[in-house]
C-alpha cells in the first residue's frame, strides 16, 4: 500500500495515484491531455490512445508495469487494507466509517 492524502492509499501501484499522468477512475492519461477522458480527447495532444479512457482501457497496459497512458487494475485481495475499509482499490482508515 503506497500512502497518499487524507489517510488513503493506493494498493498495488508503481505509480501512485498516477503523479505523472492525469487520472480518471482507474484510468491514468497522459499528462500532455490536459484533461484524462471525456468529449474531445481524441483531439488533445497525444490523441485517443493517451486521452481517451475508453482507448486506454482497450489498450490495457497495467499502471503497475508501464508509464501513462495506463490502466490500475483493481486488487485481486485485501493486502494492505486489513485495518481500513476497502472500495475498489482505494483503502480508507477505519475512522472514516465509509470509502
Amino acid at each position: 500500500c503506497l500512502a497518499l492524502l487524507n489517510g488513503l492509499c493506493y494498493l498495488n501501484a508503481q505509480d501512485a495515484l498516477c503523479e505523472t499522468g492525469l487520472l480518471k477512475k482507474n484510468i491514468c492519461c497522459s499528462k500532455t491531455c490536459g484533461t484524462c477522458g471525456g468529449r474531445g480527447c481524441s483531439a488533445r495532444p497525444g490523441g485517443g490512445s493517451e486521452c481517451c479512457g475508453g482507448v486506454i482501457q482497450l489498450a490495457a497496459k497495467p499502471c503497475e508495469l508501464h508509464n501513462p497512458p495506463c490502466v490500475y487494475a483493481p486488487p485481486k485481495t485485501d493486502k494492505g487494507c486489513s485495518d481500513g475499509i476497502l472500495k475498489s482499490n482505494v483503502c480508507c482508515a477505519s475512522s472514516c466509517g465509509e470509502c
